[in-house]
């Protein structure tokens, strides 16, 4: 079995070269300047950004090493998140309600206007609702995310 690390300078520059994305909307999603992106794209072995978590936990030691620290984040997502089923990403989206921010089904329903219902059928079983109601859970509910998140400074 072999094992490899991810890297996500590496994985930058390729979604840049493949034109995926452009430095522009880098600088633009990570309020970045230009000078810090290309300090970023230089980083190269045990200086690159990694998913490493020092004994003390996650600590960062400037803004920048959190701007760091988010792109790497966003990389990874957009290199690999696509992978998932969509009814799977949902449930994941959802998921997050309980368990993160303390938001019962019900309360979710009642800030997306979905029947609490519909979200507990789906959690348990998505092919027991409808395509358009689980349109609805997956739009309503990465908008509410969405919310959290503006609410959060994320």
């Amino acid at each position: 079995m072999t094992s490899s690390t991810y890297n996500p300078v590496d994985r930058l520059q390729q979604l840049l070269r493949e034109g995926k994305i452009s430095r522009e909307s880098v600088l633009a999603i990570m309020e970045a300047s230009p000078e810090w992106l290309e300090s970023y794209l230089a980083q190269t072995g045990s200086d690159a950004p990694g998913m490493t978590v020092g004994s003390s936990g996650y600590s960062w030691d400037s803004e920048d090493d959190l701007r760091a620290s988010r792109l790497t984040g966003f990389v990874g997502v957009l290199t690999h998140a696509f992978d998932i089923e969509e009814d799977e990403r949902v449930h994941a989206i959802i998921e997050t309600f309980p368990d993160m921010f303390q938001l019962s089904y019900e309360n979710v329903a009642a800030l997306t206007g979905l029947d609490a219902r519909d979200i507990a059928s789906f959690m348990s079983d998505p092919s027991s609702v409808s395509f358009e109601t689980r349109y609805k859970l997956g739009v309503r509910c990465s908008y509410l995310l969405n919310a959290i998140g503006q609410a959060r400074g994320l």
